[in-house]
């Protein structure tokens, strides 16, 4: 009986012994360690960083949002410990989507920079022409205040029908330009300016991407 048992004991321990040196360790240390899953011998999908594997060569489908499926083949020996480090690169849709994204905001900026810069010149000219306004309006009145003070006949005939008439005229110029700049000025702030290099409706790029999409397939 004794040696009954020991008998079986000595199977399981070779057993174990047998078991222990057909299988190894693999810890996977992927980038993007927090996103990423894979497929193991065409069979598991699985996320686990530690595995304890048989031996024989394994099939990994790595995958992760926003990157490409890569495959890759490990081969295990009994008592490996082995450590792979794979960084997936990006998909092509995600490289296309960020170029796009880009682009889009680049657009936006322009379309929100070029009613501003334009709102912005059309105030400054305004206060041009105001200040031409003023300067006509003031000399209009210093010539106004010389005639009703003018003693002398000549003087009062020279304001009359040559100085006033000039000025005069200048000022209703002066009074029309300004008019002018300052109705550009309200229409640019009220009205959207439509740049049209930006279409208006144009929508922000988007990315569709479905987690274990590439694995499922």
């Amino acid at each position: 009986m004794v040696g009954k048992v020991f008998s079986i004991l000595t199977f399981i321990m070779i057993a174990l012994v047998a078991t222990a040196q057909s299988s190894g360790k693999l810890h996977l240390l992927i980038d993007p360690p927090a996103t990423f899953s894979y497929k193991l011998d065409h069979r598991f999908i699985m996320q686990q960083a530690g595995l304890e594997l048989l031996e024989g060569a394994h099939h990994f489908s790595f995958w992760a949002p926003q990157r490409k499926l890569m495959d890759t083949t490990i081969t295990i020996a009994g008592g490996d410990n082995k450590t792979l480090a794979l960084r997936l690169p990006f998909s092509a849709e995600y490289l296309v989507y960020q170029r796009d994204l880009k682009a889009y905001r680049k657009d936006m900026r322009i379309q929100r920079l070029i009613p501003a810069g334009a709102t912005g010149a059309s105030l400054i000219y305004t206060a041009v022409k105001y200040g031409k306004m003023k300067k006509a309006h003031d000399r209009l009145e210093d010539d106004r205040k010389a005639y009703d003070e003018a003693g002398a006949p000549n003087a009062i005939t020279v304001l009359k029908d040559e100085t006033i008439p000039s000025h005069k005229d200048d000022f209703e110029k002066a009074r029309t330009g300004y008019r002018v700049s300052a109705g550009i000025t309200v229409l640019s702030r009220v009205s959207p300016l439509t740049c049209t290099c930006v279409p208006r409706n144009r929508r922000s790029p988007f990315l569709l991407t479905r987690r274990k999409c590439a694995l499922t397939d």
